[in-house]
């Protein structure tokens, strides 16, 4: 409700602290930081300040620009082509715990009990973690204390492992967040990502040759959606592929003295 003026607040279907009852909560709910008058709701102190500053588009409901029917494509466009490869969807949590892994543009936030909590910065690292401590958990057995406290979760887990054992395409479309940088100021931006995996079944005894399949796979699967959208124009895939990366640099016979690093330099301002 910000400092508004009444003849605002009635442009914008916003309620009148006069006559409505929402607005008379409203300034009950946030002990104090409002002070209601006859013109409305007026904040005061910092939070005038702050709010000051805010425009209409960084109020948490605000509208976005954003066009829908495109996203709603691309969407299906995904979902159609993980569907033709086998992959199933999956979903995950959009808060989490913070951890050391996070890079530094993550989005980290205090919860009021005092733990650090983050934004979904990327949803690949945390499925490989979560994977391997199902695994570790059904490996240990129904009576080990990581399968205390938990009606079922020896099943549940028991049954990822048996997946992971097995082999396993995913897919998921999600919102992942990134710290600001301009643009909205301090607020953090949010993406639309859409990610495919393809779990080799190690224990199987896949070698490289499987393992490569299922990169040729996931690099198919991207070509298969961008295809998908001809309004796209020309495009080129890119692979951050680390052993990928170390095997070019062996084979091109550098001195010892040049770093991977300064290759990487190089590379990117060419």
């Amino acid at each position: 409700l910000f400092s508004i003026g009444s003849n605002k607040k009635r442009q914008l279907g916003l309620p009148d602290a006069g006559n409505s009852s929402s607005a008379a909560a409203a300034a009950g709910s946030d002990e104090g930081a409002y002070a209601a008058s006859g013109a409305g709701l007026e904040p005061s102190g910092m939070l005038a300040a702050q709010q000051s500053m805010l425009s209409l588009s960084e109020l948490p409901g605000a509208p976005l620009d954003s066009q829908l029917e495109v996203e709603d494509h691309i969407c299906r466009v995904v979902k159609d082509v993980c569907g033709v490869h086998g992959a199933v969807q999956m979903s995950s949590t959009s808060l989490g715990l913070s951890h050391a892994a996070l890079p530094k543009d993550a989005v980290r936030l205090l919860a009021p009990s005092g733990a650090q909590v983050a934004l979904r910065y990327e949803v690949r690292y945390p499925l490989a973690v979560w994977f391997a401590q199902q695994a570790a958990s059904a490996a240990a057995g129904p009576h080990s204390w990581m399968n205390l406290g938990s009606s079922g979760a020896f099943g549940r887990r028991a049954n990822a492992a048996s997946a992971l054992e097995r082999g396993l395409k995913r897919f998921e479309i999600c919102r992942v967040q990134r710290a600001g940088h301009g643009g909205r100021g301090m607020l953090p931006n949010s993406y639309l990502q859409a990610d495919c995996d393809v779990l080799v079944p190690h224990a199987a005894g896949a070698g490289l040759r499987e393992r490569m399949l299922a990169e040729a796979e996931v690099i198919k699967v991207a070509t298969q959606v961008v295809d998908a959208l001809p309004e796209l124009g020309a495009y080129e895939i890119r692979l951050g592929h680390s052993q990928i990366f170390a095997a070019a640099i062996a084979g091109m016979g550098l001195p010892p003295e040049v770093s991977a690093a300064s290759v990487m330099s190089l590379l990117a301002s060419a």
